[in-house]
């Protein structure tokens, strides 16, 4: 389970994906998180959702987003 909870950094967007959450944890190394085993950790959240996202996150999301729209 813990592994559909994870997603690479560089994986396309999620339905649910913002510049200020994400669905799953898109840390490259989350056991390395200040937040794992926190409540805005995705692998302790029912919901599966990041609440504090890598700082370079709301950059990559921007990339990401501007991939999906060419497609």
């Amino acid at each position: 389970m813990a592994d559909r909870i994870h997603v690479g950094y560089r994986e396309p967007l999620n339905d649910g994906d913002t510049k200020e959450k994400t669905v799953g944890c898109r840390a490259t190394n989350p056991d390395n998180c200040r937040f794992n085993g926190t409540e805005y950790c995705a692998f302790c959240r029912d919901d599966h959702m990041c609440l504090n996202p890598p700082k370079t996150w709301p950059k990559q999301y921007d990339k990401l987003k501007n991939e999906n729209d060419k497609e």
